[in-house]
């Protein structure tokens, strides 16, 4: 079975912290065949905690049929 990568790159319009989208490509390769990556923007987050644990890098790993 073939396995994909699926990366959510979750972020604010500061750009802080800079993600590297080769960067990621490059240290998942090992992991899996096929990389997608989806970034997504949000407005800048208030002081509540909750909310800025959703900032990030999200990593789905699963298997995928070959047809």
């Amino acid at each position: 079975m073939k396995k994909r990568v699926e990366i959510l790159i979750v972020e604010d319009y500061s750009g802080n912290p800079k993600i590297n989208e080769q960067e990621i490509k490059k240290s998942l390769s090992h992991i899996g065949d096929d990389i997608v990556i989806t970034r997504l923007h949000l407005p800048q987050w208030t002081e509540n905690k909750d909310e800025s644990d959703l900032v990030g890098v999200h990593v789905i790993v699963r298997e995928v049929a070959e047809t």
